[in-house]
């Protein structure tokens, strides 16, 4: 591993170099740990091999190949179309024209945040080719979007339900900061959405980089760089040193051969914390793109933001102390609909997340290791997760994912949360049930739920001083078959 990057330019560089030694040595951005492809690699590689400085003949062929199967890929490939109109944008005339480039405007939703893609993209093309009708569909798909922002400043991900993972948070700040600064002018709605979404994108990020490990794609590149974009291009002074933060621990990944893994972890041969999507081609080249468009800022002197001691965003608590930081999940959230990665247990309530005490890190997430879809029981219903309380009837694994009622207290120094939540369990439906309802165009049902009558009582309380976690569970009214339920995790700390 290299010693670290200090500027984006100088990591969309090194990104850039070897998205090009990749093209040249196979024809395609393959990856030199797992020799894979991705799948829109092609499109952010050629925005990143066009935005760097110099000519170069070898850069300039790694180009025209990934320029010619970028364009070979399907109209519903929307990573490539936004990549592309960026480029239009930036070297006008260049290699392609913007009337050329189709833009997908389908029923097919991964999640929420493709729609704020899809936004810019309609933007972009009615800013290059004066379409109007491009941009009237712009603004519909704005106004979408904006009502998917919470009050606490967080996006929304999930197409059905309520979660909002922070790497797709970030991708949906920059998409509006691309906005704002690539095109101008953005209406006074999307300004303000943009300002609450930058407030809460600066609050998780670490005093040591690290962005709030919560929800699907936790710790990807691909929301490093959205998020430090996303900062530096729209953020006042104490959040463009949050994103000097983001690129720093982003630096500290960088492998010898000009790659950084697509999750920054000690992970990356055994695919540690890697959801089945996520693949060092497409989040390299996204990273180099983005990074390269932030061009040669540099850092500013500045006074950090003042500390909020306690900060509650949406289902999750910030506190912070002179030396420590901790993220903890608090009501939590769980939509089985559509995918498994919108329930599985990274979003469950009542957890600790994160705990670094002067940049050092004393608490990381339990791992997540995917193993296919007819192996989800691990991971809805985790009964080896070691925080999660559990209760288990027969084949059944009951437990709160999401808690109903939460209170935040604080005294002399000891935040003690509290929640209630019901039990449930969670049974997989069978394939024909979900492939009908595709068939349909109807939400996917993931997973049938069972409630239990029973309530459960967590308790978490916080010292920061004293750096522990200690944790009550109950159940009201007791179960009949006390023995089969788990408490979960009681401390953490010196009281372990």
């Amino acid at each position: 591993m290299e010693p670290q990057k200090q500027t984006p330019a100088g990591l969309a560089t090194r990104l850039t170099g070897w998205l090009c030694d990749r093209v040249l040595a196979t024809g395609r951005v393959t990856d030199s740990v797992h020799h894979e492809h991705g799948t829109y690699a092609e499109g952010f590689a050629t925005l990143a091999l066009a935005l760097q400085p110099g000519g170069d003949a070898a850069r300039e062929q790694a180009l025209r190949l990934t320029l010619r199967h970028s364009l070979a890929r399907p109209r519903d490939s929307e990573f490539d179309q936004l990549a592309l109109l960026l480029l239009c944008l930036r070297r006008p005339g260049e290699y392609l024209k913007a009337s050329d480039i189709r833009v997908y405007d389908g029923r097919r939703v991964v999640s929420r945040n493709w729609i704020a893609m899809r936004a810019l993209s309609f933007s972009l093309r009615a800013r290059l080719t004066g379409n109007r009708a491009n941009a009237a569909r712009a603004e519909q798909l704005w106004k979408r979007v904006l009502t998917w922002q919470t009050p606490e400043g967080l996006f929304l991900d999930s197409p059905v339900g309520e979660v909002a993972p922070v790497t797709y948070h970030a991708k949906f700040c920059a998409m509006l900061a691309l906005e704002a600064r690539e095109l101008g002018h953005p209406s006074a709605e999307r300004a303000l959405a943009l300002e609450r979404g930058l407030e809460a994108l600066e609050a998780l990020v670490s005093p040591s980089g690290v962005l709030v490990p919560y929800g699907r794609s936790r710790g990807a590149l691909f929301g490093y760089a959205a998020a430090a974009l996303a900062l530096l291009l729209a953020g006042t002074p104490s959040q463009r040193q949050a994103g000097w933060r983001l690129v720093a621990r982003m630096g500290e990944f960088l492998q010898s051969d000009g790659h950084i893994p697509c999750v920054l972890n000690q992970g990356e041969t055994e695919r540690l914390d890697w959801d089945v999507y996520v693949n060092n081609p497409d989040y390299n080249a996204y990273a180099a793109a983005l990074l390269s468009m932030l061009g040669d800022v540099r850092p500013e002197p500045t006074e950090p933001s003042a500390r909020v001691p306690v900060r509650q965003l949406g289902p999750l608590c910030i506190l912070q102390s002179e030396t420590a930081y901790v993220a903890v999940v608090t009501r939590g959230q769980s939509a089985p609909w559509n995918t498994p990665f919108f329930c599985d247990f990274r979003t469950y309530g009542m957890q600790p997340l994160w705990w670094e005490e002067g940049g050092k890190c004393l608490l990381s997430p339990v791992p997540y290791r995917w193993q296919g879809e007819s192996k989800m029981e691990p991971l809805v219903s985790p009964v080896d997760h070691g925080w999660l309380p559990w209760l288990r009837r027969g084949r059944r694994v009951f437990l709160p994912r999401v808690y109903s009622e939460t209170q935040i207290t604080e005294d002399q120094g000891v935040v003690r949360i509290e929640g209630r939540g019901k039990l449930t369990a969670y049974t997989r439906f069978p394939r024909w049930i979900r492939g009908l309802f595709a068939l349909l165009m109807l939400p996917i049902p993931q997973f049938w739920v069972r409630t239990l009558p029973l309530e459960l009582v967590r308790v978490l309380r916080l010292d920061l001083e004293q750096r522990t976690i200690e944790l009550e569970t109950s159940c009201a009214p007791k179960p009949d078959d006390e023995g089969d339920l788990c408490m979960g995790r009681v401390c953490f700390g010196s009281t372990s």
